[in-house]
């Protein structure tokens, strides 16, 4: 839909569940904000229970001292019961506010809510603040935020992309959902916003062409992602110890097979500019895009996917990513007959 058209949309007024499926599967529930769920009318336990993350969306155009004082009551009384609930503050339609005074209204919706927590005893309160808007890829890095919150396995992630980007000298990396585009973890250096719309419109691109240039016998077999030892993190640092990198200066005569193939979606661009765009998929859902201004690193580029492959390798053992059984095939079927 495009931007301009959102101003359509209905106002809610009941509950409406979305299912978002991604390399995770996620329920996203829609919930009037006029309407005090928490209240002894409502089955408190029912709409909250299974909640992981609670995203509060902000009208900065309007008169925002009741939604606060609503979130102030919402915020109190989950922390009672489900304190493990994580709290996220869309401060919408900051676009349409003057520069001049767009920092001033985040600044004083974020200082009146921390404020009013830190007075009724809530110190550091399991909430963040995101300024969005539709015109621009903002509120898709605030919901990949949001759904960072949602993922045991984030410090691995983060830990496994770090190492890459420093041994392959990325300035800055991403692990993007190939169905939202949102990034369920990027390596911890200071990013920005233009770097990552830059990758997303490449990737876009990328996903425009890829039937038109997709080989007959290409497989499209997906992958079934589930969680290991029911969200249990332990084994994951293995994974992290066991990804040996090979740095720059490495040569290849003594390295294993790699655990990519060409069959995996892959692109490499070198711009006019000095930056580097670069592509791996690493599962049917899930690729890695990163961009550098290092000199040389297009020479790299065997090193650098050799030290992806081995990523990749993390990544799933992280994920247990588990491939569908090939099909019997017709001398297989006959033989059981026999």
């Amino acid at each position: 839909m495009p931007p301009t058209e959102t101003v359509f949309l209905p106002t809610t007024v009941s509950i409406k569940k979305h299912m978002l499926k991604s390399f995770r599967t996620f329920d996203i529930w829609d919930l009037p904000g006029q309407i005090n769920f928490t209240s002894s009318g409502y089955d408190t336990e029912g709409i909250f229970g299974p909640a992981g993350a609670i995203v509060w969306v902000l009208d900065a155009q309007d008169n925002y001292v009741e939604s606060c004082a609503r979130l102030f009551e919402t915020v109190m009384s989950l922390q009672q019961t489900r304190p493990n609930i994580k709290f996220a503050v869309f401060i919408h339609k900051t676009d349409s506010i003057s520069d001049d005074y767009r920092e001033d209204t985040v600044r004083d919706i974020q200082q009146r809510i921390t404020d009013d927590l830190d007075d009724a005893g809530l110190t550091n309160p399991p909430i963040t603040f995101h300024s969005t808007s539709v015109y621009d890829i903002s509120i898709s890095e605030a919901l990949s935020k949001v759904l960072q919150l949602l993922i045991p396995q984030l410090p691995t992630f983060e830990a496994l992309i770090n190492n890459i980007a420093v041994n392959c000298c990325f300035h800055k990396l991403y692990l993007i959902d190939t169905l939202t585009k949102l990034f369920i973890a990027s390596d911890t250096s200071p990013g920005d916003t233009a770097s990552y719309s830059l990758l997303c419109d490449w990737f876009d691109t990328l996903m425009d062409l890829a039937d038109l240039y997709s080989t007959e016998g290409q497989s499209n077999e997906s992958h079934a992602i589930s969680e290991r030892n029911n969200g249990d993190t332990s084994n994951d640092r293995n994974a992290v110890n066991g990804s040996a990198l090979v740095k720059p200066g490495a040569t290849m005569s003594t390295l294993a097979p790699p655990y990519i193939t060409e069959n995996d979606a892959h692109s490499f661009v070198k711009g006019s500019r000095g930056i580097d765009l670069y592509l791996r998929e690493i599962t049917v859902q899930l690729v890695l895009v990163g961009w550098s201004k290092q000199s040389g690193f297009a020479e790299r580029k065997p090193l650098i996917d050799y030290n992806v492959s081995l990523f990749s390798k993390a990544i799933k053992d992280c994920l247990q990513v588990i491939a569908p059984d090939p099909p019997e095939t017709e001398e297989a079927q006959s033989s059981d007959n026999s």
